[in-house]
């Protein structure tokens, strides 16, 4: 009996010695998952890589799309399912007032304001050009006054007549004239010898000459009136127009283009109402996405703020781990490389970047807690959607 219990104490004894027993410390012990987790522990290839399980999220959540304001619903353009662009229309209330008519009043009012614009530019253009013409007119009835003065001045009537007034000696010239003609006629068809018709003749060529002469004069004098008048007006245009325009021309153009600015303010206020009415009436995609679900039917009556369609936005995806353990976060940095492998697609790896480690702490695995960390998938042609699942080799350096 003494030796039966002798070797019961020495196998108890051996077994008790080689569960105290440590095998050699690692250089870092994988976390063990307690029983009653579901999860499972963060396998990792010691100095290669970081591997987890993820699942697949959209950056943005979904989204309702409602309409501001209340009314019965026209159309629904989408179905669930469908890829919608950012601006594609989705759903109508009731029939939107066309805004062609408020554009081509914008358009009007806009050439208004420019032939108004012009006209006011024109007023000063062309009272440049009017001073540049006085001015060269100046210098030409300058030149005209000069000339017609050296034509009076070098003009020596004869002697008996320049105490009279021009227009005096003109009537008296006149009158001389008349006189000798009367006189000569009636001796005109006599012979050029007969010695009282060539005195006659002489009187009456001599009274022609001095009426030529007083006419001469008179029209230097008349000559030297109008250039002298011309060079006057000339002066005064150049005096009105090197202040600008006309003072009441300019209020009148200024009043016109008030006017037709303030006819182009009113007509893009009307459009940007008839904008605003609408984006009231229309409801449009505010990003690339797609149709999760269209919660109204055509024909009904929504309020403001009721669902329309739900939309998510499928073009910014990133990949997100459920089970890594805190233990491996100190080895995560954000530009990490990392390959994605979906259980859709297990013989198309996505190469990934690590993007950040989020602050929502998940699961316990074991008495470990575990945190997500979001990877930024690459571009790839496979149809990757919301919620598939897969897993991740985070790459590192020891």
């Amino acid at each position: 009996m003494k030796t039966k219990i002798c070797i019961l104490l020495a196998a108890m004894l051996a077994l008790m010695v080689g569960c105290t027993g440590r095998p050699e410390k690692a250089d870092r012990e994988t976390p063990t998952p307690a029983a009653t987790s579901a999860l499972t522990p963060t396998p990792r290839r010691e100095g290669v890589t970081i591997l987890a399980d993820g699942v697949v999220q959209t950056v943005q959540p979904a989204l309702p799309l409602a309409f501001e304001t209340g009314g019965k619903l026209m159309a629904v353009q989408v179905r669930a399912g469908d890829q919608v662009q950012v601006g594609d229309i989705i759903a109508q209330l009731v029939e939107a007032e066309p805004v062609d008519s408020y554009q081509a009043a914008v358009a009007s009012s806009e050439l208004s304001v420019l032939k108004a614009q012009q006209a006011l530019d024109d007023l000063y253009t062309n009272a440049e050009i009017a001073r540049t013409n006085a001015l060269n007119d100046i210098a030409t009835y300058a030149q005209a006054v000069r000339d017609a003065q050296y034509q009076l001045e070098n003009y020596i009537p004869p002697t008996h007549l320049q105490s009279l007034d021009i227009i005096e000696a003109l009537d008296l010239m006149k009158a001389q004239l008349d006189a000798a003609s009367q006189a000569f006629e009636p001796y005109r068809y006599l012979s050029p010898e007969n010695a009282t018709r060539r005195e006659r003749l002489e009187t009456l060529n001599e009274a022609q000459s001095q009426y030529d002469a007083a006419v001469k004069r008179l029209r230097y004098e008349y000559e030297l009136q109008v250039a002298q008048a011309n060079l006057d007006k000339a002066r005064r245009e150049y005096d009105e127009y090197t202040a600008g325009p006309s003072p009441d021309d300019l209020a009148l153009a200024e009043a016109e283009l008030a006017n037709a600015q303030a006819q182009l303010t009113l007509a893009k206020k009307d459009l940007e109402k008839a904008i605003e009415a609408q984006d009231d009436v229309f409801l449009v995609a505010p990003w690339t996405g797609t149709v999760l679900s269209v919660e109204a039917a055509p024909g009904a009556l929504v309020s403001s703020g009721s669902p329309i369609v739900t939309l998510l936005d499928t073009t910014q995806m990133e990949f997100h781990t459920t089970n890594l353990s805190e233990r491996d976060l100190a080895l995560i940095q954000s530009g990490q490389k990392a390959i994605v492998t979906l259980k859709a697609y297990p013989d198309n790896p996505i190469e990934a970047a690590v993007m950040g480690i989020g602050w929502q702490v998940g699961e316990f695995v074991g008495d470990a807690a575990t945190f997500p960390v979001m990877l930024s998938l690459s571009q790839t042609d496979l149809d990757i959607r919301p919620g598939m699942t897969g897993r991740v080799e985070i790459l590192f350096e020891e």
